[in-house]
Order: structure tokens, then sequence, then C-alpha cells
């Protein structure tokens, strides 16, 4: 039986390639033409069904060979990974499948200006403010030979992967199983396809800086071993130079992680929940420290970034904020929208966005509950750590939404995609 199951789970696992590769095709061979209001409504509809079944078939390729526990002695899980990384990489280079030159403008075009100043010169210019990101993909055009803007176009699928890995890493450092890592990571990559849109606009460095986080974490995590230690310092010396907003995210993070310790502790003891051993001891400052004293001097001495320090300087002294809640409820009382209407358009505009809450709250519940029953396992109190600091990047977007002072100046839309 054992038998008989591995080779269906195989035969999917290939028909998931094969279904990914026909979508391919078809695409590539319906060229977009003319305007497109909706690039994926204008696709062919079995480019769309194709895709979806591919990525549907891998992710089930994975549950059943991690609830059958077959992973342990097969490696047929790869296959089922490979049609998922395949499935969502094809969804986000649709564009460039259907022939677009490229997918977006204004930033995008900055950025594809500065690869190619940073191929043609071999270095990055002083002008650049995210040379790392713009380096990293002037050798991989140098290794590769392609263009310049067929890397840009690629770029979210190289990052993709990573960003899977990094995530896989991260759970290493939290779940005890292997099945429970595997599956981890194939919801990660399964549910990049679903929010392609945030990693197809323009914002080519946020975009890296943002999909590698998993990897400061995991270091984070285990920084007890030296190597790991060293990795953690060298990736925060860079991070700034990736990009600003991701490098201000990790300081706040740490912050919170490791200044409130004390009250994390009587906080755990009042709840009747273990306290584990590194929130018993001092909070660590060296990470803090080293990540400010990069992000300031390069923040402070780019002209690039003056606008910026000048409008929240500006927010700051005059306690002024973003005006968004007001000018939307104008708008939305323009077209006669109100109460029960207000609420629909927000579940239809951000509702993958609430669903991935509601699905956290609940689980940072069972983490205390079964915390409180007397688990005493390392790996979940960091879950939970990382559960409050998803709540605490949806209240620093909140914030800007309502107008606090200093908020705006970091796009709303870029918090959500954190979150």
């Amino acid at each position: 039986m054992s038998i008989t199951r591995g080779i269906a789970a195989k035969a999917l696992a290939l028909a998931c390639l094969a279904s990914v590769i026909a979508a391919i095709i078809i695409a590539h061979q319906s060229p977009a033409a003319g305007y497109e209001p909706s690039l994926y409504e204008s696709s062919p509809f079995p480019v769309l069904l194709l895709v979806l079944l591919g990525l549907a078939g891998g992710i089930g390729v994975v549950v059943h060979e991690v609830f059958t526990g077959r992973y342990r002695e097969s490696r047929t899980y790869l296959a089922g990974f490979a049609a998922i990384m395949l499935a969502a990489a094809t969804f986000m280079c649709l564009p460039t499948i259907r022939n677009y030159a490229t997918w977006g403008s204004a930033d995008l075009l900055a950025h594809l200006g500065f690869l190619k100043d940073t191929i043609d010169g071999g270095h990055a210019g002083q002008s650049n403010p995210y040379p790392i990101v713009h380096s990293l993909l002037a050798q991989v055009a140098a290794i590769t030979g392609l263009s310049a803007i067929q890397i840009i176009n690629a770029n979210t699928a190289l990052v993709f992967s990573i960003f899977v890995i990094g995530v896989y890493l991260l759970a290493s450092a939290i779940l005890p199983d292997r099945g429970q890592r595997l599956i981890v990571a194939a919801v990660a990559a399964g549910t990049m396809a679903g929010v392609s849109r945030a990693f197809m606009v323009p914002a080519l460095p946020n975009l890296w800086s943002i999909l590698m986080l998993p990897l400061v974490f995991y270091c984070y995590f285990k920084q007890d071993r030296l190597p790991f230690k060293l990795l953690l310092a060298l990736v925060l010396i860079v991070y700034p130079v990736f990009h600003p907003l991701s490098s201000g995210i990790i300081i706040i993070a740490l912050a919170v992680i490791e200044l409130p310790k004390p009250v994390y502790k009587r906080l755990l003891e009042r709840l009747g929940m273990g306290v584990p051993q590194w929130m018993q001891s001092r909070p660590v400052l060296w990470p803090i420290l080293l990540e400010v004293a990069v992000f300031a001097p390069w923040v402070l001495t780019r002209p690039q970034f003056q606008s910026n320090l000048s409008g929240f300087w500006s927010q700051l002294v005059n306690l002024s904020g973003s005006p968004e809640l007001t000018g939307a409820t104008e708008k939305l009382g323009k077209v006669n929208v109100h109460g029960i209407g207000i609420a629909l358009l927000l579940m239809k505009m951000y509702g993958g966005v609430l669903l991935l809450l509601l699905l956290a709250g609940v689980a940072t519940i069972m983490l205390v509950r079964l915390l409180r029953s007397g688990d005493r396992d390392v790996g979940r109190y960091r879950l939970l750590l990382l559960s409050i600091l998803t709540f605490l990047a949806l209240l620093f977007y909140v914030a800007d939404y309502v107008g606090v002072p200093g908020a705006a100046i970091v796009g709303a839309e870029r918090v959500l995609v954190y979150v």
C-alpha cells in the first residue's frame, strides 16, 4: 500500500509540473495586445486554472508526505515543492511570460537605470540609495548574461526562492519537527501567489529587504552559537543599505523583544506560565546598537533621504499626520457608501490580510493556552514574540491611517506587506 501511495504521489507531482508548464506555454502564445485594465483577468482562463491546479496539487503532495510520515524515507515532497515554486513564480512572472516589456513604471524604471549604471560602471554610483540590491542583481546579470530588464523582471522569482528557504530556516528555530517545517515552507510558498500584486510593484529594494527578514530572525534566535552571531552581525550591518524602512523595522522589532524582558517575565509569571531562560537574562543590546550605528549615519548622510527626514520632523513639530482617514471618509460619502457598505468594502480590499490576522489571533490564543498548561518549549515562546510583532505592525499601519504624527512618512501599503 505504501509503495502504491508513493507512486501516486510522484505521479501527482509530475502532473502538477506538467500543468504549470502547459500554463506557461499557453500564456506565452497569448501575448498582451494593447491596453489591458487587468493583466490577470485578460489572461486566458486555462492559464490561471492550470497554475492554480499545479499550486494546489504541489501543496497536496507535501501535506500528504508529511501526514503519512513518508517524508522521512522519501524525497517525493521535493517534487511537490518544485511544483509549488514553479506555479508561484509563473503567477508572479506572468507579465513577462505574456511579453510585457515590464510591469509597472516610476520607481521600477529608476531601479532599471540604477542597475544599468551598475552593470556598465562596475560599481554602484554615489547617487544610488540602494546599492546592495543593484550590486547583487548586477552579479546575476554577469553570471547569466541576461540584460538589465530581464533581471528586473525575474528578480521577484529569484528572491522568492530565498524567502522560502529563509522561512524554513526560521521554522527550524521554532518548530521541533521537520514535518511541521515543511508545512510552514509550503504554506509560505503557496500564499505568495495570492499576494502577488504586493510583490510585483516597483519597490524592488524594499521587496528584497522584506523577503530576507526571516533570515534575520533565524540568525537572531541562533545567536548563542558563534557562527550565527557573526552572520547576524554581518546582516545587521548590511540591512540599512538594503532599505532603511526594513532596517527601522528590525530596530523596532529587536527593541520590542529585548528591552521589555523584565516586563515579559513578570507578565508570564502572573499568567502562570513558565519563563524561558533567555527571557530571564539581561536584554541583549548589541544587535540594536549595531543596527542603529549603521542606520543613523547612512540615512542622515544620503541626500535621497532628506525629504523623508524633513517631512518626519515637520509632522512631529506641527503635530500633523496623514489625512488618509478623513480623505477616505469624504470620498466614500460622495459615492453614498456608509455603514455596512464600508465594512464590505474593507473586506474586499483587505480580506486576505484580515484572514491572516484572524488566524494569527487564534494561533496566539492557542499558544498562550499551551504555555499556561505547563508547556516549556522554547520555540513556542519565540513564536509568541513573532505574533506580538505582527499585531504591533498592524497598529503601526492604523496609526498611519488615522493620522498619528510621523507615521505617514512610511507608506501604509508597505507596512501591510510586513504584516
